[in-house]
């Protein structure tokens, strides 16, 4: 770029910036994702490194936050709140430890890793042990009194706990709002059965409840606090960082649980990387990690540059959201008949996938984002889970967008579209509908329900596209000549499948209740009932009122299983099954357990290839014998059974401590017979 040109790109970018930046912290309803304003804030920040003299002290590269409200007394922080610098990679954090060692003279340093928690920057002041004052970060030297509200905070103690040793008389601790998950969830359910809408995400809730007028609402927020440090402060301290979260925690102020502290860069990748395989089982919203220099003695010889301290940084996670625009909706036909927009998006890249598609879930869904073909977007993709749409950036409007209208008739088999009343789904009424057969094959195919190795989606789709299924119980009576002449599929996979086909025959009850795709049964349902009734021919003599009865079940699944089971066609296709000889009951060897065992409770996860058992073999003795499995591993997995060709699983259980044993073991604590 010429001169004129990065000069006109800074300012535009400033103004971006400072816009966003009002609409986080002011407003708390923000437009963008942080990802997005991370790439926005460092293209400013390159630009201004290689344009010095474009430089000015109003650039949102040298200034924190954004300006108090005029709504709120106004608080002068005695030591300002800055900001962190961000690493991206290993490489980052690489370049980050030997500037960081440049400063301070020397090579041997401890650093400490706690996680990044995404909440609202807080000031707490403690005088005499006494809770006296609360502030938000504001600009990072002037903040908002928001002490009445922090005076509601559940975990925020009034009075600190004296440790071994005197309280000091002026303590400043510093730390953020946030809320659990959890709770987030149960106050979102609380306000839709009020009719009030739904909050975004715990982040801008925990911001909005903190700055609430009338602490009254506050109070009615689940709001929690984790400490990370300490400001200003009158009395001892201790001089490295770790020893003053210890000091923190004694006080009776909550701190982030699992601080480590580590002496080289393979130690504090390899933390960084832990708390990146945490992040999902975490109660709460983190965005990456902050690393410390532990002797606080050293900050001042390592110094701080306009808004960022050189002794900390933030190792920020791959984006779980990112922004694109929407090039089109089409609709897709679910096994039940539902219609599911799906969007079709321009390619972006969020956590390292290329995302072209995200759910917009149904109608309302669609009316609520007020969604256009053409809207610019923010798409998030967390974990393992569908992307989705969850907010339009309206300011990127052009006029070009248009409306998607929702179809009247399926746009499969054109039959009508009937949305039932309560539900949030519209559904296509032709039971026959390809599209659903389609996918009610695939899904009884699948492996939690029958588990037919080698008749995947794409060849179950195949096979009903070519007539060669038109029901479940045409699976069990294929015919194999045209199968055996089909292109890429050779003599010994079509044994194999006879095979696998054959062996489903002896799936449990409850596999097969949850193969069916009867609306609102899943996998733990479809235990219960089975367990309960103990028959397809108990099920369907079951009253709606006994089936609501089952513990775990409910009116919403009986009335649905109740009106599948109503339906002629159903109950043929049962009889069908079982005169091909398929389990349509359970042995009492099949019930689980109501005698507390070794297992009773534990979560167990199966990894790599058992000799005995097949996998579902294996979970159902644990299930029989009251274990729960899991299909991942996290701090809370109690047990890993390990078979060969084991992958990261095996790896990550022994990282997290958790026991590990293999086959023989396992069949030695189920007592059954190994010779």
């Amino acid at each position: 770029m010429v001169d004129t040109d990065v000069q006109s790109r800074i300012h535009e970018l400033r103004e971006l910036i400072n816009r966003y930046n009002h609409e986080y912290h002011v407003l708390q309803q923000p437009t963008i994702p942080d990802a997005e304003w991370d790439r926005l804030f460092h293209e400013l920040k390159r630009l201004e490194d290689e344009n010095p003299d474009f430089i000015t002290a109003d650039s949102p590269t040298q200034t924190v936050g954004a300006a108090p409200s005029e709504a709120f007394e106004q608080v002068r922080h005695e030591a300002p709140m800055l900001s962190l610098s961000n690493v991206f990679s290993r490489e980052g954090l690489n370049e980050w430890i030997a500037r960081v060692r440049r400063f301070a003279g020397r090579d041997e340093l401890e650093f400490t890793v706690e996680p990044k928690i995404d909440g609202v920057a807080a000031s707490l002041v403690y005088r005499n042990g006494v809770f006296d004052r609360g502030a938000t970060r504001g600009d990072g030297m002037v903040g908002e009194n928001v002490t009445a509200n922090m005076r509601t905070i559940r975990d925020l103690p009034r009075t600190l706990t004296s440790p071994n040793g005197p309280i000091p008389e002026v303590l400043e601790v510093r730390g953020e709002v946030y809320m659990r998950r959890s709770e987030f969830d149960l106050m979102n359910e609380a306000r839709e059965e009020a009719a009030l809408p739904r909050f975004a995400n715990p982040r801008n809730a925990a911001s909005g409840a903190l700055r609430q007028l009338d602490a009254r609402i506050t109070a009615e927020r689940p709001l929690r606090i984790f400490a990370y440090g300490i400001g200003m402060v009158v009395g001892q301290i201790p001089f490295k960082h770790s020893d003053t979260l210890a000091l923190i925690r004694a006080l009776g102020v909550p701190t982030p649980p699992d601080t480590g502290v580590y002496s080289d860069a393979d130690e504090l990748w390899a933390a960084c990387e832990a708390w990146l395989e945490w992040r999902a089982d975490l109660d709460y919203e983190i965005d990456g990690v902050v690393i410390k220099v532990n002797d606080t003695r050293l900050y001042p010889e390592i110094g701080t540059v306009a808004r960022e301290p050189r002794w900390a940084t933030a190792f920020k996670f791959p984006a779980s959201q990112g922004v694109t625009v929407i090039e089109d909706i089409e609709i897709n036909v679910g096994r039940t008949g539902s219609l599911n927009p799906l969007a079709h998006l321009k390619p972006v890249e969020i956590g390292g996938v290329t995302i072209r598609r995200a759910t917009l879930h149904n109608q309302d869904e669609i009316r609520r984002l007020a969604v256009k073909i053409g809207d610019t977007v923010v798409v998030e993709r967390a974990g393992d889970v569908i992307p989705k749409i969850v907010s339009v950036v309206e300011e990127n409007r052009t006029g070009d967008e248009h409306d998607f209208i929702w179809p009247e008739h399926c746009p499969v088999c054109g039959s009508t579209v009937e949305r039932v009343e309560g539900e949030a789904l519209s559904y296509c009424v032709n039971a026959s509908c390809p599209a659903q057969l389609r996918e009610q094959i695939s899904h009884f195919v699948s492996r939690g329900a029958m588990d037919i190795e080698g008749l995947g989606t794409k060849l179950a789709r195949r096979f009903v596209d070519d007539g060669l299924i038109r029901s479940f119980a045409d699976i069990y009576r294929l015919n194999w000549e045209p199968i055996v002449e089909m292109e890429g599929l050779g003599e010994k996979s079509v044994e194999n499948l006879k095979r696998s086909i054959e062996n489903s025959k002896q799936r449990p009850l409850a596999r097969l209740l949850f193969g069916l795709g009867i609306r609102h049964v899943g996998q733990q349902t479809a235990d219960l009932i089975a367990a309960h009734f103990g028959s397809t021919d108990a099920i369907a003599k079951a009253t709606q009122d006994e089936i609501a009865a089952v513990p775990g079940v409910g009116k919403v699944i009986a009335q649905s299983l109740s009106d599948w089971n109503a339906e002629e066609r159903n109950q043929l296709l049962l009889n069908d099954l079982k005169q091909l000889g398929l389990r349509t009951e359970i042995d009492e060897s099949e019930r689980q357990s109501t005698t507390p065992t070794e297992w009773t409770g534990l979560t167990v996860v199966l990894t790599g290839r058992l000799e005995t058992l097949s996998r579902g073999d294996a979970e159902g003795l644990l299930k029989k014998a009251g274990a729960r499995t899991s299909s991942s591993v996290s701090r809370k997995t109690d047990l890993v059974i390990v078979g060969d060709d084991a992958g990261s699983k095996a790896d990550k259980a022994r990282d997290y401590g958790v026991e590990t044993i293999d086959e023989q073991e396992f069949l030695r604590r189920m007592k059954m017979d190994t010779d």
